[in-house]
């Protein structure tokens, strides 16, 4: 009699988990194999968040190379294992907006829009619910539109946006990555909202969306 063994999700993740620590122990340890194997499951991470703030494929390529060699180069200062993507984030995110100042006249265009790579399709929106052609149209452009005004926000505004509005992070985990209370949080995702909307408004009386 064939007997399959079944694991619970949760089960299967701390199995996941076990491994990562692991690997971030011995890349911690300068293990190369250890890092590149840790990498490559936060490589396509790395890049979506990186072409969401800097709006095109080119500039997302770059800050992702600058981050992989900046994890590289500080993995031991990573305390907590448990927060390595957490980390990460914060590294792209603070890559992202040194990169940005350096460039405060030059305008990125955000699209919604999958990336075909080497490595297969990057998914930059989020999977839609099922839609009729010309449903499925109007929404694309929307969130053509709303790209564009997002891309005019500071790169802060931006920054703090993405991390609570686009990938789903409470106030308090926003609050330990940046190391600003969680009343600044809300403060700065009240005002990147506000102006999101004033934005949003200027380019509809200017007929630009």
């Amino acid at each position: 009699m064939l007997r399959v063994k079944c694991f619970r999700k949760g089960k299967v993740r701390n199995l996941i988990d076990e491994k990562e620590k692991l690997l971030i122990k011995k890349a911690m340890s300068n293990d190369l194999a250890a890092f590149e194997t840790l990498i490559k499951n936060y490589e396509k991470l790395i890049f979506n968040y990186a072409y969401k703030f800097m709006g095109n494929v080119e500039d997302a390529k770059d800050i992702s190379q600058d981050v992989i060699v900046k994890i590289y180069k500080n993995i031991q200062s990573c305390k907590d294992d448990k927060n390595f993507k957490k980390w990460v984030y914060t590294i792209t995110g603070n890559t992202c907006i040194d990169e940005l100042r350096k460039r405060k006249n030059k305008n990125t265009l955000s699209i919604d829009m999958d990336i075909e790579t080497e490595e297969g399709t990057l998914q930059i929106e989020a999977e839609s619910k099922e839609l009729s052609p010309e449903q499925a149209f109007f929404k694309k452009e929307s969130l053509k539109n709303i790209g564009k005004a997002f891309q005019a926000l500071s790169p802060e505004h931006k920054e703090i946006i993405m991390l609570r509005d686009i990938e789903g992070y409470s106030y308090e985990e926003i609050s330990e990555m940046k190391n600003i209370t969680t009343g600044t949080v809300k403060s700065r995702i009240s005002r990147g909202r506000n102006k999101l909307k004033e934005i949003i408004l200027k380019m509809m009386e200017q007929n630009k969306i």
